[in-house]
């Protein structure tokens, strides 16, 4: 089963899932960081932005990611651009990750997911938004010196999700999502020993 986790830059996403994979065992898996992986050289995602934007985003072994994101940012055209272009290696992997977990619980961090909601939400099980306070995404944003224009990148969705604030601690946003998760799967009936959560 795959949960997709949900949420602006900046509420906590990344930190959370990596609490639950360190203390409950959770499979986790973050887009982001598959993307990254896409762009080292011989990758897939090395070629699409040399193709689609040029060889000045690459250097010898990877795309120059810092380069790409100050150009990109500069027009929301461009930031669409490389999205529709990175899209379906996202999609790949995502159903690779469907195959694998078919009987096993799997989170994914994606927050690009709420742009694209038609073509990703069938790919997932169950889907999990996070938020927090303006004031503490603005200070997360801060320390992870994040361009400013990347707060407003992913779009608010118009349909309802199930949502937790982090507000607190990352513990506690641990436990409302487990919770959540467990409603889930007990709503669906889910007895699997894989997707039991413990």
């Amino acid at each position: 089963m795959l949960i997709a986790i949900v949420g602006k830059p900046g509420v906590g996403k990344t930190s959370l899932l990596q609490y639950l994979k360190d203390n409950y065992h959770f499979s986790v898996f973050y887009a982001d960081s598959f993307i990254h992986e896409q762009y080292q050289k011989n990758n897939p995602g090395y070629q699409l932005i040399m193709d689609h934007f040029g060889k000045e985003f690459v250097n010898q072994t990877e795309v120059d990611r810092k380069k790409l994101a100050n150009y990109v940012f500069s027009d929301d055209k461009l930031i669409e651009k490389l999205s529709l272009v990175t899209k379906p290696l996202l999609i790949a992997w995502i159903k690779s990750l469907k195959t694998q977990f078919q009987k096993k619980l799997a989170l994914i961090e994606i927050a690009v997911m709420l742009n694209y909601w038609n073509e990703y939400r069938s790919l997932f099980d169950y889907v999990i938004k996070l938020e927090r306070d303006d004031q503490l995404v603005n200070l997360a944003l801060q320390q992870r010196n994040s361009h400013k224009k990347v707060k407003d990148l992913i779009k608010e969705p118009n349909c309802k999700i199930d949502t937790i604030f982090n507000n607190d601690s990352i513990a506690t946003a641990a436990l409302k999502l487990i919770k959540l998760l467990e409603t889930f799967l007990e709503r669906n009936k889910c007895r699997c020993d894989c997707c039991h959560i413990q």
